[in-house]
């Protein structure tokens, strides 16, 4: 079956799509998160940016484990998300204004560059493990614990701090 010009005649070109997408999504946000990194004035948000694009670096290196614990030839597929994603918060890191305002603008596109991640993970590793690949749902799985730890850190920073600082 044909999609948009994608072929998908069993699970593992599923899985392939999926992490040829989410292999360009770590890519492209490397260089985003350490853009807001740069851009931000509170020095935790700096440091919680800093941790995220050394996750992103980190993790798209351990994809080419996944790529080999599946037997799929590793790629890359534009993932048209992710560039949106991007653009919004080059957006963030462009803009002027008030660095508090400013600051919780980059929580919220960093938010929403991890929560892509979590869901393509996600959906990797349930993909994974249904197609027969145990160790590549469980390398899959170390990634998303750390994702859901870069958005649980994020959420408390803008809830304990940075979101009241925007405001005032």
């Amino acid at each position: 079956m044909a999609i948009f010009g994608t072929t998908y005649n069993d699970f593992t070109d599923l899985l392939k799509h999926q992490l040829y997408d989410l292999n360009d999504a770590f890519v492209r946000m490397q260089k985003s998160f350490g853009d807001m990194a740069d851009k931000a004035a509170d020095r935790e948000l700096s440091n919680l940016l800093t941790r995220a694009q050394s996750f992103a670096d980190q993790h798209a290196e351990k994809l080419k484990d996944v790529f080999r614990m599946t037997g799929i030839e590793e790629g890359r597929e534009t993932c048209e998300a992710t560039k949106g994603l991007v653009k919004e918060a080059s957006d963030t890191t462009s803009a002027g204004g008030d660095s508090d305002v400013i600051d919780a603008a980059l929580v919220a596109n960093a938010q929403r560059l991890a929560h892509y991640l979590i869901a393509g993970l996600g959906t990797v590793r349930n993909f994974s493990r249904r197609a027969g690949h145990p160790q590549a749902a469980e390398e899959l799985q170390s990634e998303l614990d750390s994702w859901y730890g870069v958005d649980r850190d994020l959420t408390a920073l803008a809830e304990s701090r940075l979101n009241m600082e925007a405001v005032s």
